[in-house]
């Protein structure tokens, strides 16, 4: 189901309809906090929203959860973000 919603997701943000594309993401990480494919595309989509401090969040909790299952790759995108102010 969460790989359903991930390949949906990713769809829903091609096609610029954002507000799912976020909810698909953010259903995904209430399954599965740690899930690095959903907050990366999480991320992204909250950029095309010009907000993408809003996907901080979703990342602390993921790195309070299961901080050895993040890659350096993903924690630097959202440090990057976090850096902005």
């Amino acid at each position: 189901l969460l790989e359903c919603l991930l390949a949906r997701a990713q769809r829903l943000l091609v096609k610029g309809r954002l507000t799912e594309a976020a909810a698909d993401c953010e259903r995904i990480l209430q399954h599965d906090p740690a899930d690095e494919n959903a907050l990366r595309l999480l991320l992204q989509t909250y950029q095309q929203f010009g907000r993408p401090r809003d996907a901080l969040p979703f990342f602390q909790h993921a790195q309070r959860y299961a901080p050895e299952m993040l890659s350096q790759a993903t924690t630097r995108m959202f440090e990057g973000v976090a850096a902005m102010g």
